[in-house]
């Protein structure tokens, strides 16, 4: 049995995740992706034992790398910064990796996951409201977001479906808002009231 090289597996990710963020998943060969990874196509079977598979990790991938970003950034920024920040990164995510999230969306339900690996999606969702709950509750610590009607979790849920909601946009090629008016639109629900 051939060992697993972790920087080969990487670039195989890499290189995977490139091509399925130009073009829907029936689209990319694993040819292709071996090709330019500058691995024989049996080589990907070593390390991902289907398409869907690599797809998966692909997509775990994109999260685990968008949360440690967006910790740093909530970590070392106010919430004021940080939610600019936040609600750029997203609309980044969704511009570089649309047809990739397209694909998620269009052929998801139909992919063969184990289901382990239905759990580790359902946590990755998890995963970006749980960072989203960090930001919202640095935003209440800092006086700016009222939770008079949202707690922070319920915040998180509300920003992700802005988001979900974005990636249907996708299948036309626009979002709905571009940032400004995003952060607009999410400030006018949770900000706090000042009265005058």
């Amino acid at each position: 049995m051939q060992r697993k090289n972790p920087d080969k597996m990487n670039k195989i990710i890499e290189m995977a995740t490139k091509l399925f963020s130009e073009r829907d998943y029936h689209d990319v060969k694993l040819d292709e992706v071996a090709r330019l990874s500058g691995v024989g196509k049996g080589s990907i079977y070593t390390y991902f034992k289907s398409k869907d598979y690599l797809f998966f990790k692909c997509l775990s991938h994109g999260v685990d790398e968008f949360t440690s970003k967006a910790l740093q950034t909530i970590k070392n920024e106010s919430f004021d910064g940080a939610f600019r920040k936040l609600i750029s990164m997203f609309v980044e995510v969704l511009e570089i990796k649309g047809p990739m999230l397209a694909s998620a969306c269009k052929h998801g339900p139909k992919l063969k996951f184990s289901a382990e690996e239905h759990n580790e999606f359902i946590s990755m969702t998890k995963q970006g409201i749980d960072v989203m709950t960090v930001a919202f509750k640095k935003g209440l610590d800092e006086g700016l977001l009222d939770d008079t009607f949202f707690s922070p979790r319920q915040m998180a849920i509300v920003f992700q479906g802005c988001f979900d909601i974005s990636t249907a946009f996708i299948f036309h090629g626009e979002l709905p808002l571009n940032e400004d008016q995003l952060y607009e639109v999410l400030m006018r629900i949770f900000k706090k009231q000042r009265l005058t």
